[in-house]
C-alpha cells in the first residue's frame, strides 16, 4: 500500500462512515421508531447505530458507543432547531 492510498483511506473512510451511520442508518432507525415519541426515538436510534458502529470497530467497545450516541443526539438537536444544512 502506498502512502497516498493510506492517506486517502484515512480521509475517505471517516466521511463514508459518518454518512452511513449518522445519515442513512440513524435516519432509517428514527423513522422506524417514530412511534416511541421524539425522545424515545432519539435514544433508541442513537444507541442502536452506535452499537452497530462499535461492532465494526471492536477496539473501543466503551468509548465508541458513547461517542456515537452523543453525535446522534447532536444531529437530532441540530435538526430540531433548524440549523442543519441540507
Amino acid at each position: 500500500m502506498t502512502q497516498d492510498a493510506a492517506c486517502a483511506g484515512s480521509l475517505v473512510a471517516p466521511i463514508l462512515e459518518e454518512t452511513f451511520f449518522r445519515g442513512v442508518l440513524y435516519r432509517y432507525l428514527r423513522g422506524t421508531s417514530a412511534s416511541l415519541g421524539r425522545a424515545g426515538s432519539v435514544v433508541i436510534s442513537g444507541f442502536v447505530s452506535a452499537f452497530i458502529f462499535a461492532s465494526v470497530h471492536p477496539q473501543s467497545w466503551i468509548a465508541i458507543p458513547a461517542l456515537g450516541a452523543t453525535r446522534s443526539s447532536h444531529r437530532s438537536w441540530r435538526t430540531a432547531s433548524g440549523t442543519e444544512h441540507s
